[in-house]
């Protein structure tokens, strides 16, 4: 995979983006029948009229943001009341007090935030990460698995294949970090280790955050936002780099590998009754029931090195493998984080067969 190219597609967006602070009470939406999309107006200060027209992700937050239930809202529009929809939120937004953030993209809305949403952009981390680890990279010293963006999202995998070891006979992990953002309301800046078990190429995230960034700052302005006109703004831009950068570096290394491979060990260890243990998951961690029956059949059906009776290790992953199954990249990164919590929580005793 080429990281540099990827970063460069994220980077030429920038001159697409759009984003302002305005009041609650200059806003308003509508639908636009030819486009088959909701339409959020504004009066910019020093600016001007503004139509973006609303991604999903910035109608839910929208919806979140005046307390009205998404689900209340998709069964309006579902059952021909989308006039009584537009009303209510109208109706909010005439009497709502304070400023919002809205970011856009080539005309399009894709985020409805707080007025002190902390901008750090995807190609902010994304040339962050290339800095820290340029050397090896160039060297191959490092493998980019994955670099993946949503509508929520940033994600990039890198692996480390001289750092491994071999949790049981053919059984071989080795060190990897993911680093993820949302520059739309989803998420801090984080750099996570994470375990990549070669015979299935399964990843595990694991449950310990070594750089996490949220994305708060000082109440904007109303009007368009510039975040590279701001002095303030570009001295913790290039403060956060710096943090970033070095933690990237010293995330990849033995002693932080070894540190989970002893965890792992230990899991290997603590042996499971499989149907209790799928069951306390699928509570804690609210799995669908498609997702659960994926975990129980990828526990049934091990493959040839976890040999024995089924244990914490084992469960971790069946989780990981059904999260390679998922289309959805943003669900399926949220799976490979539950088996990292899994491996960090204490299985309770009634899923326990010792």
């Amino acid at each position: 995979m080429d990281l540099n190219s990827f970063v460069e597609n994220i980077r030429n967006r920038r001159q697409e983006r759009l984003d302002f602070s305005a009041p609650m009470s200059d806003l308003n939406l509508d639908y636009d029948m030819a486009e088959g999309s909701y339409v959020l107006g504004a009066n910019v200060p020093n600016h001007g009229a503004t139509k973006l027209n609303l991604n999903h992700n910035a109608k839910r937050q929208v919806c979140d943001k005046l307390g009205i239930p998404a689900k209340y809202f998709d069964y309006l529009e579902k059952a021909g009341y989308r006039d009584l929809a537009l009303h209510n939120i109208n109706e909010l937004f005439q009497h709502g007090e304070g400023s919002n953030m809205v970011r856009s993209r080539n005309g399009n809305m894709t985020a409805f935030l707080s007025n002190r949403f902390g901008i750090y952009d995807n190609d902010f981390v994304a040339e962050s990460v290339i800095k820290a680890l340029s050397d090896d990279i160039n060297s191959e010293n490092v493998k980019v698995i994955d670099a993946s963006e949503t509508d929520k999202k940033l994600y990039m995998k890198v692996t480390k294949p001289s750092i491994k070891s071999e949790i049981a006979k053919g059984d071989i992990v080795e060190a990897g970090l993911i680093i993820s953002n949302s520059e739309t309301g989803h998420g801090a800046i984080n750099v996570n280790p994470f375990i990549n078990r070669l015979i299935c190429l399964n990843g595990m995230t694991t449950n310990e955050a070594r750089f996490k960034q949220v994305h708060l700052t000082h109440a904007h302005n109303d009007g368009i936002i510039n975040i590279y006109s701001d002095e303030t703004r570009l001295l913790d831009l290039k403060l956060t780099r710096s943090k970033l950068i070095d933690c990237v570096k010293e995330s990849l290394t033995q002693k932080v590998f070894d540190s989970h491979v002893a965890k792992i060990t230990d899991a290997t260890e603590e042996i499971i009754k499989p149907t209790e243990a799928i069951e306390v998951i699928t509570d804690k961690f609210q799995l669908s029931e498609e997702e659960s029956k994926s975990i129980y059949d990828a526990l049934v059906v091990r493959d040839a090195v976890d040999t024995g009776d089924p244990s914490k290790w084992s469960l971790i992953n069946a989780v990981t493998h059904t999260a390679k199954g998922i289309k959805d990249i943003d669900r399926r990164q949220e799976l490979e984080a539950y088996s990292g919590k899994i491996l960090a929580f204490v299985m309770p005793k009634q899923a326990r067969a010792l």
